[in-house]
């Protein structure tokens, strides 16, 4: 296990960290979003938030599994 692996494994809060990041940034970008009747954009907004987050989950559950690009290259070829 490298240096970095054992730096983000070892006390297991950091995907509490990065959801709380996540959260706050998004409370004020939304808050800034609606205020400017911005609709369309905080969906968009949303959409990305999500997938980040998705993505986040993905690595901090297990930053040494394969990529998610790995993955998904491996399932688009078992599908042909």
């Amino acid at each position: 296990m490298s240096f970095w692996n054992q730096a983000v494994t070892e006390d297991g809060n950091e995907m509490v960290y990065f959801f709380l990041v996540m959260i706050g940034l998004s409370v004020f970008d939304i808050r800034q979003m609606k205020a400017k009747k911005q609709k369309k954009e905080m969906v968009v907004y949303l959409l990305f938030m999500l997938t980040v987050g998705v993505f986040g989950i993905f690595y901090f559950s297990d930053p040494e599994r394969d990529s998610f690009v790995k993955v998904l290259i491996s399932f688009l070829n078992k599908v042909r």
